[in-house]
């Protein structure tokens, strides 16, 4: 013999929380006249009271529960994820065809990593060029010239040095 749990508590007059034992939910609005909102959904309540006449429709809710989604046949999609030069991911079937976007979001949650680690490949095949720039352009070693008295004989003028020393001088 199975038990359940059942018990529901007037908050307000209209307002009732119904605790079980597989969750709880609100009723709100008089009786032969009220909706109930729990984890199921959102449902009209209708009736006549005292009479045992009464209806229940579904307003909003869950689009398929538990046991259709698990019947639901899966589908295997080929397609190709690649990042455009704007950033932005393509998703395309074989023949080039944009994916649509509910098959998109199933593929990302599937193959998260795998997006994930093509993004930081493409990152960094982005960011090394400028890696490599950003070092040539910092690390250049310093030019040495040669100093004058080197170049200069003692004999000579040091105030006015020969045509060769003076290109050095003024570089």
């Amino acid at each position: 013999m199975a038990l359940r749990f059942r018990k529901s508590i007037k908050l307000a007059p209209g307002i009732r929380w119904n605790l079980s034992g597989t969750g709880s939910s609100w009723t709100i609005g008089p009786r032969g006249a009220s909706v109930g909102i729990g984890k199921r959904g959102v449902y009209l309540n209708s009736g006549i009271p005292g009479t045992g006449i009464s209806s229940r429709s579904r307003l909003s809710g869950p689009s398929q529960s538990n046991a259709s989604r698990a019947s639901t046949p899966a589908t295997s999609v080929l397609m190709t994820c690649a990042i455009l030069d704007d950033g932005t991911l393509s998703f395309t079937d074989r023949t080039g065809t944009p994916v649509p976007e509910h098959v998109v979001e199933a593929a990302k949650k599937q193959n998260r990593e795998a997006i994930l680690e093509l993004i930081q490949r493409k990152c960094d095949e982005i960011n090394r060029p400028k890696r490599l720039a950003n070092f040539i352009t910092t690390r250049r070693t310093p030019v040495h010239l040669p100093s004058t008295s080197r170049l200069l004989s003692p004999s000579q003028d040091h105030r006015h040095p020969p045509n060769g020393v003076s290109d050095c001088l003024t570089a």
